[in-house]
């Protein structure tokens, strides 16, 4: 028996700018970063007011399809007293990949909704080539 592959994506991203496009919410902050490994881009809304995130920094993120470190499936539950992923990072989040599509001859864009935050991520096939349509998604961050 195979033990499920529970890393689907992982690079650290430089925070180019806070909110592109404008302020919309007070508490939320859209990120937009490139990726320092693959190149991919990404936008992604998080919650100001618990996760702050400036410009210039550096947040490795990582999505997953489970919280346990022997890739065991998620049962739905958070058990602080369990061991868990989640505990090696500052931020998670858990959504769903609502959009998975091809923007060009190599390139991919996927997007998650994490309950009305959402994040898109943009790279080569071969880097996000774990990820598919309509999947249950982790989103871990942290700085650094």
């Amino acid at each position: 028996m195979s033990v499920p592959r529970v890393t689907l994506f992982e690079d650290i991203f430089l925070i180019t700018s806070l909110n592109p496009e404008g302020k919309k919410f007070t508490n939320v902050n859209r990120l937009s970063g490139t990726g320092t490994s693959f190149g991919c881009s990404l936008l992604l809304d998080i919650n100001s007011s618990i996760y702050p995130v400036k410009a210039n920094d550096k947040l490795t993120i990582v999505l997953t399809t489970t919280l346990s470190p022997d890739g065991s499936p998620s049962d739905g539950t958070y058990n602080p007293s369990s061991t868990s992923l989640a505990s090696n990072y500052d931020y998670v989040t858990h959504g769903r990949v609502y959009l998975y599509q091809h923007v060009g001859e190599r390139e991919v864009e996927i997007q998650v909704s994490f309950g009305g935050l959402l994040m898109q991520l943009k790279g080569e096939r071969e880097q996000l080539e774990g990820i598919k349509g309509d999947m249950d998604v982790y989103c871990l961050i942290k700085k650094g």
